[in-house]
Parts: structure tokens; C-alpha cells; sequence
């Protein structure tokens, strides 16, 4: 499994530096070094970094999850692939929204409420 240094490492290649991956993900230099060194990422920062490089957020925080508690790396390898899939697509749902929403087309909901006698 990828840590997240490696993450930062694909964004350096995208962008050229750690200096610029920390501009391209709002944080400063010194954060990016601090992020390296402890494996772990503030979850807003994760959701940037992930787009960035074009992965599922959900790697990323498994790879900082695992920074910090060693023994889940079993759990993350056997339940991450589920999650993973299971983040996708509401990943996907979420963004065709907003580009939806973005458009001027609304969206009309039909909520269905069932009550008990």
C-alpha cells in the first residue's frame, strides 16, 4: 500500500515541487514536510491532494490511517477495496450534482415517507 509521502510524491511530478503542490492545496512548504514526515493529513487537505492527482480520496486516508494505527493496515487491505467502490460512486453522484446544479438545471426531489398505523 502507498504512503501518503508517496501520494505527495504524484503531485510533485504533476506540479513540479513540494512548493507548489502546498499553493496548489492552500497550505504552506512547512506542511507538506510535516505531512511527509507524520503520514497523516487533515481530511480537507486529503479531498484536495486526491484530486489533484486524480486518485479516490479513500487511498489517501487509509494510507494516513494506517500511518497512525499500523495494526489496521489488514482491515484497510481487506475492507478498502469495498469502501473504495462504495466512495466512487458517491464521489461520482456528488459531482454530477454540483455540475448539474452549476448549469442552472434544477433538480426536484421526491421524497416518500411511509408511516406506521
Amino acid at each position: 500500500m502507498k504512503t501518503l509521502s508517496d501520494y505527495l510524491d504524484m503531485a510533485a511530478t504533476i506540479t513540479g515541487s513540494d512548493y507548489q503542490t502546498a499553493k496548489r492545496l492552500n497550505i504552506t512548504r512547512s506542511s507538506v514536510s510535516k505531512c511527509r514526515s507524520e503520514g497523516t493529513m487533515k481530511t480537507g487537505n486529503v479531498v484536495a491532494l486526491a484530486e489533484l492527482i486524480g486518485v479516490n480520496p479513500a487511498e489517501i486516508v487509509a494510507a494516513c490511517d494506517i500511518a497512525k494505527n499500523p495494526e489496521n493496515a489488514r482491515i484497510w487491505a481487506k475492507w478498502g477495496a469495498v469502501a473504495g467502490v462504495i466512495m466512487a460512486v458517491i464521489t461520482d453522484q456528488l459531482f454530477l450534482i454540483i455540475n448539474l446544479l452549476r448549469q442552472g438545471i434544477q433538480l426536484h426531489c421526491l421524497y416518500i415517507m411511509r408511516t406506521t398505523a
